[in-house]
């Protein structure tokens, strides 16, 4: 993991959604067995998921300085120094040992949404939010106190950059995002050496290879560009996704691994251009998940069975046999790869690791109580799930499953949503309203009215500010939860009524910005959150 941005864009289509969790401080996880490591991608782990069984992970510093969200996290490569960025526009550089400010950043004009240390540790790279991109040089590896850090900055298209990959010799850095261009450029001296732009759509992800000669570019066009980074020519440009590529890993041997979202893995033969396979993993893989190290992958399928691939192959490494009587609902990770629960038509919730052939434990939510919505909260490793009997359950993950609270409410549960920040769990159903629950206590905190009839889909938004709604009136709600207080009534910001049917399902952008409603009526609206107006139907 060397961005918390790619996090974010892989894990809302497969991995653990955590990269989706926003930070109003950096918070920095070290434990002791880890000061004496180099293993700093297993200290990213810590950083994001809070929870490494067997690994003891205490608070080493709280580093609170940006005002509003911070975006973007990086490391350097020594460990030492901490990059980070804000919605506030601020780059910051912390150290980590003490929790000490080293220095405020300067010369960019907009919010990074990506930061990347150099292999070296002797330049930061920052992605901005409207497609600039900076540099920023400390030739000591920016130990030294007395300041003198050089910018530069290269204005942008417009578009976000969140995408930043090195070459393992540091000397290119590599560029993309939103737009459908990966940006190549020589380091020292900054200059622009490619512009790749054959594909027709955003870039996903980024990969070079161990020999640094080599450049995988993974579209939303569905295909993947394979380029000379010497020449800045196209090699291959794969095409045998029928939907967007997430990933790609170089592997030995002159192959290439690719996981794409339409549930399809690929194994590609870079002497050639051909694939050695494409796997359509049957029957109806619905739930795909790849591991940290991009070397295994996580396969839930839709007819109650699970398992671990390894991708040169294809071959399967772990099969835990039959998960559920009947089908999987939905599957959720817990921490590291390979633990994860699921709820099926069995009306049982199962938790599952790698190291154990059956159920880790089954919670049993009792009869007319089948479990067929969970939600993992990114922030404190916790399960909620919500039953037919119009309850909901917050489950420790620390001893897989031991109750914390249990609630009741009136009716069915319809859907329910964790707050990003871990503060409460949000609920909806037949009974016309959306009520709040402290997830500490299971205390009744709010209550959020004004649908006329069952609500049917709620969301939080990234950074915790917003909760939206879609009800059977065909309204769209908004909510600001910053305004709660003490209050255990709130109106809603918006409550407009532009479908002329029920609604079906809400979703909200990564940058918490953006929603959008989907009815029956057939319509999709996206609306632009603090204006409360249609921008796209």
């Amino acid at each position: 993991l060397r961005r918390q941005r790619q996090m974010c864009i892989r894990d809302s289509y497969g991995l653990w959604a955590i990269g989706e969790q926003r930070w109003n401080s950096a918070q920095v996880f070290l434990s002791r067995a880890l000061m004496d490591r180099e293993d700093r991608e297993l200290r990213y782990h810590l950083l994001y998921a809070k929870t490494a069984p067997q690994i003891p992970v205490r608070l080493s510093a709280v580093l609170a300085g940006h005002e509003g969200l911070v975006l973007a996290l990086a490391f350097s490569p020594d460990g030492r120094l901490l990059a980070s960025s804000g919605r506030d526009r601020t780059v910051k550089l912390w150290e980590t040992e003490s929790g000490t400010l080293r220095a405020e950043l300067e010369g960019h004009g907009e919010a990074m949404l990506g930061l990347a240390f150099s292999p070296d540790g002797k330049t930061l790279v920052g992605g901005g939010e409207r497609g600039q991109v900076c540099f920023w040089e400390g030739g000591d590896g920016f130990q030294d106190r007395s300041g003198g850090i050089a910018h530069f900055c290269v204005p942008g298209s417009g578009r976000g950059v969140d995408q930043i990959a090195f070459s393992p010799d540091g000397k290119l850095a590599i560029v993309a995002g939103s737009d459908p261009v990966a940006r190549v450029f020589e380091l020292p001296d900054r200059t622009l050496k490619f512009r790749l732009d054959r594909h027709d759509n955003k870039i996903w992800g980024l990969a070079v290879s161990p020999d640094g000669r080599r450049l995988a570019t993974c579209s939303r066009d569905w295909t993947v560009g394979v380029w000379d980074l010497a020449s800045g020519e196209l090699i291959y440009q794969l095409h045998g996704h029928t939907n967007s590529v997430a990933a790609a890993l170089f592997l030995p041997g002159d192959l290439l691994f690719t996981a794409g979202y339409d549930y399809k893995i690929a194994l590609w033969d870079l002497a050639t251009g051909e694939n050695r396979y494409i796997k359509l993993m049957t029957p109806s893989p619905i739930f795909i998940f790849l591991s940290p190290d991009q070397k295994e992958v996580l396969v839930g399928y839709e007819g109650g069975r699970a398992q671990i691939i390894e991708p040169r192959t294809g071959t399967v490494l772990k099969d835990w046999g039959q998960l559920h009587e009947g089908l999987i609902f939905q599957l959720v990770p817990l921490g590291e790869f390979g633990r994860f629960a699921t709820c099926g038509a069995d009306g049982l919730v199962r938790f599952w690791r790698r190291d154990v052939n059956g159920p880790a434990n089954t919670l049993e939510t009792g009869e007319g109580a089948a479990v067929r919505i969970m939600a993992g909260s990114p922030a404190g490793g916790r399960l909620a799930t919500a039953g037919t009997d119009g309850a909901i359950r917050v489950w420790s993950p620390g001893n897989d499953g031991g109750v914390i609270r249990v609630k009741a409410l009136p009716g069915g549960l319809l859907d329910l949503a964790l707050d990003p920040r871990d503060r409460f769990a949000a609920v909806c159903g037949e009974q016309g309203e959306i009520r709040l629950f402290d997830l500490e206590s299971g205390e009744f905190l709010a209550r959020l009215s004004g649908h006329e009839g069952a609500v049917r889909a709620i969301k939080i938004s990234p950074d915790g500010r917003w909760l939206v709604s879609g009800g059977a009136d065909g309204r769209f709600g908004s909510w600001d939860l910053d305004s709660l207080g003490s209050s255990r009534e709130l109106s809603p910001r918006w409550l407009l009524a532009e479908h002329s049917d029920k609604i079906a399902a809400v979703a909200i952008s990564p940058d918490s910005r953006t929603a959008v409603s989907a009815g029956l009526d057939g319509q999709v609206l996206v609306w632009e959150l603090m204006a409360g107006e249609v921008k796209h139907r």
